[in-house]
């Protein structure tokens, strides 16, 4: 099956992207090579679909009132007309980008969805995660480690990135996030020592 071309949903994708370091285009293109590398094990996953929801997951059209709006097919074809994608692949890329999110809470449907959300939440973890959780966090003002405010960026480990290993849906994800978790549980003993002054 022939993929759509990259650059061009790079382009399309630049321009509506968001704006902090966490969430840019390298995120992007971290988790399009970490999707390329779990469906390489999911011979079921349409590659094209899957595409499609990796370069589009972190764009997602606001509110007027603030917030994301779910991605609806109709918005993806209007984003890449001129590939005019079928409709059925646009809707299935729509409900992988709308069942990713962490925060969402929601089960993917699909295969392409599965692997999207391993991908992605693979990103947030390792050293990656651990440079994407302070970036994200000193943009937004955020402590570093403040007892008094849950706030905090280590908290985040603790609410959010500590949790993500177990949630993995493909094997090859499973796989890839025990070592990405190891490398989070080594950093907070690290930094537990040397907040307390106990390292050796």
């Amino acid at each position: 099956m022939t993929m759509f071309d990259d650059a061009f949903l790079e382009a399309r994708a630049r321009a509506v992207m968001p704006t902090d370091s966490a969430h840019d285009w390298w995120h992007v293109r971290r988790v399009w090579r970490l999707a390329q590398r779990i469906a390489r094990t999911e011979p079921t996953a349409d590659m094209r679909v899957l595409q499609v929801a990796v370069f589009f997951h972190d764009v997602m059209p606001k509110r007027p009132e603030g917030g994301h709006a779910p991605v609806t097919a109709a918005w993806l074809a209007d984003a890449l007309a001129p590939l005019d994608a079928p409709l059925l692949l646009l809707e299935r890329a729509a409900e992988a980008i709308n069942t990713h999110s962490f925060s969402r809470g929601a089960p993917p449907t699909s295969i392409e969805g599965a692997i999207l959300q391993d991908a992605d939440r693979l990103d947030a973890m390792g050293a990656i995660g651990i440079a994407r959780c302070f970036a994200y966090g000193g943009a937004r003002g955020r402590a570093i480690y403040d007892p008094e405010d849950p706030t905090n960026s280590i908290q985040h480990f603790y609410d959010k990135l500590l949790r993500l290993r177990d949630g993995m849906h493909t094997a090859e994800g499973r796989r890839l996030a025990e070592a990405r978790h190891r490398v989070m549980e080594q950093f907070l003993a690290h930094f537990w020592r040397e907040w307390e002054g106990e390292e050796t």
